[in-house]
């Protein structure tokens, strides 16, 4: 893989900005592979395969932040994205040969509004565009992609000193989603799966200090609701009597996310004491809990 990353910042005015570009390159693949099961060629082909995926990836962006006063300020963004694919497999004992090709362009822009309370709390809005690369899932022997996951996430939020030594943030969000990529297993192969729409909606907190030198306290919760919002085909699984599954398609609309705790809590801290000689003495301890989450 190489990258390559070029960029100019400066200042005009009250304008602080910056712009650039970034080009990736990754050239992956497997020889030669063949799984062998009690003497018998089994797994994706159940022969002898070779496969590479090329990818190429450039990105155009720029960001300007601008100060109307001492307590407002304005940031907005833009990334142009163009990045191609290429997909081959070989089966090298019948000459068998699976290719795919697929461009994706996206453009994701951002902005975050700002407005500064006092010296020790702000608060701010912010609305922003992400995506998450398509992929060509190598178990599946499939040419056709599983699509680009792009989402667009609304949030509102403050940041603020409670006490002395004490420090809060506090948000609350929304996230659409729309081909969500979601881990689907089919003959006993992991795969992905392109989901129509889902969303995610929450609240989420955290305080963190240090109320004696040395020592960091932090404290966090999150609370949040998923589900699918559009998801006519998704793979399922239904128990058979005797054991193990039958895949099936269902509607999954309504649906909570997989793999999304319902809430979590996490606290912490550490605690330094220094040594004779320039030592020191580091203990720390942390403890984390996430509610109730569905896997498929």
């Amino acid at each position: 893989s190489w990258t390559q990353e070029l960029y100019l910042t400066g200042e005009t005015g009250p304008v602080n900005w910056i712009a650039g570009a970034t080009l990736f390159n990754q050239d992956a693949g497997n020889s030669r592979s063949q799984v062998i099961t009690n003497g018998n060629p089994t797994g994706p082909g159940s022969s002898d395969v070779s496969s590479n995926i090329d990818n190429n990836s450039i990105a155009l962006y720029a960001q300007a932040s601008i100060d109307f006063s001492d307590q407002l300020s304005l940031t907005v963004g833009g990334r142009y994205t163009n990045e191609r694919k290429v997909f081959d497999i070989t089966n090298n004992l019948t000459g068998q040969q699976i290719h795919g090709r697929k461009r994706w362009q996206v453009f994701t822009p951002s902005a975050t509004l700002q407005y500064r309370l006092s010296d020790d709390a702000n608060i701010y809005a912010k609305a922003g565009k992400g995506f998450k690369s398509g992929v060509f899932p190598a178990s599946t022997l499939s040419p056709n992609p599983v699509d680009p996951e792009e989402v667009w996430q609304y949030e509102l939020g403050t940041k603020l000193r409670v006490a002395g030594w004490l420090n809060a943030n506090f948000a609350a969000f929304y996230t659409d989603y729309s081909n969500m990529q979601v881990n689907i297993r089919v003959n006993n192969i992991s795969s992905l799966q392109n989901a129509g729409r889902a969303e995610i909606y929450g609240i989420e907190g955290e305080l963190f200090g240090r109320p004696l030198p040395g020592l960091n306290l932090r404290l966090g919760f999150s609370k949040l609701w998923g589900e699918f919002t559009d998801f006519p085909n998704a793979v399922g699984y239904v128990p058979l009597p005797n054991g193990g599954n039958q895949t099936v398609t269902i509607d999954a609309t309504g649906n909570k996310i997989i793999r999304t705790p319902l809430f979590s809590l996490n606290a912490g801290f550490d605690y330094e004491h220094e040594l004779s000689g320039g030592n020191a003495l580091l203990a720390s301890a942390n403890l984390y809990h996430a509610g109730k989450s569905y896997r498929d």
